[in-house]
Order: C-alpha cells, then structure tokens, then sequence
C-alpha cells in the first residue's frame, strides 16, 4: 500500500473538504439523487426518483432524544381531487405522525403555492361528455 506524508492537520482536511462540498453542491444540486447525511446531531438519507421520493430524517431534540420521520411521496395515479400526490409511511394511520410529517414538509416548502391540477368544474365537464357519448351509442327505444 502506498503512503503519502502530508504537512497538514486531519482538521485542515476535514474544513478543506468541507468547504468543497459546500461549493459543489449548489452547482450540482439539480442532479442529485441521493443525499446521505450522518451527523452527531442529524442522520438523513433523501432519494429523489422520477415519480417518488423516499425519505428518512432522524433528529436530535432539545432534551437530547432522536425524533424521526421516515416516509414516501409519490404521485397519485388517478386525479379525482385537488391532491396529485400521496405521502405515506409504515405502520397504521396516526394523526400524530401524519401532523409530524406535514409539519416538517411544509417548513421546507415555506410559501410555495401548491400545483393546481384539478377543477371541480372541468372534471364535470369531461364526465358529462362522456355521458353524452356513451348516450349517442345507446340502442333507441
């Protein structure tokens, strides 16, 4: 194996490359897929996939215990409401959870306004056309 002896501190490594991180993110940011992060205080790990994204965050509170949050978005597959994506998790239904989970998305989404992909009004119209045409190929009476 070989070696290499270096002047520098493990520290002067470690902000060395700390900093490059924090330069090359930003230029990359649209990319990434996958982001791992493990620290005393914050363990993550974020995959971004084309219809889903799956995340686990595990944070360490004030009174030094972890709070997680481990769940799916993805998009819905039919639109019959006004929500065009389902965020879900393991084990049965919690309100706790759920109010956790909203929380925290919506501290990141902070006054982003949320896609509109359906009316009311333009899902009646398409069902009344189709009504009308299952209508003209009715047998008369």
């Amino acid at each position: 194996m070989g070696t290499i002896r270096s002047l520098y501190s493990v520290d002067q490594y470690a902000e060395a490359l700390r900093r490059f991180i924090a330069e090359k993110i930003p230029k990359i940011a649209g990319d990434i897929h996958t982001i791992v992060v493990d620290a005393s205080s914050l363990h993550m790990k974020i995959q971004i996939f084309t219809e889903k994204i799956d995340i686990w965050y595990s944070e360490m509170n004030e009174e030094g215990f972890y709070e997680s949050l481990a769940f799916t978005i993805e998009a819905k597959e039919y639109q019959d409401s006004p929500h065009i994506t389902r965020i879900h998790y393991a084990g049965p239904r919690d309100k706790v959870e759920e109010s956790k989970i909203l929380e925290w998305l919506n501290s990141l989404l902070g006054d982003t306004k949320p896609a509109v992909s359906f009316s009311l009004k333009e899902f009646s119209k398409r069902v009344d056309h189709k009504l009308t045409d299952f209508k003209a190929f009715a047998p008369s009476p």
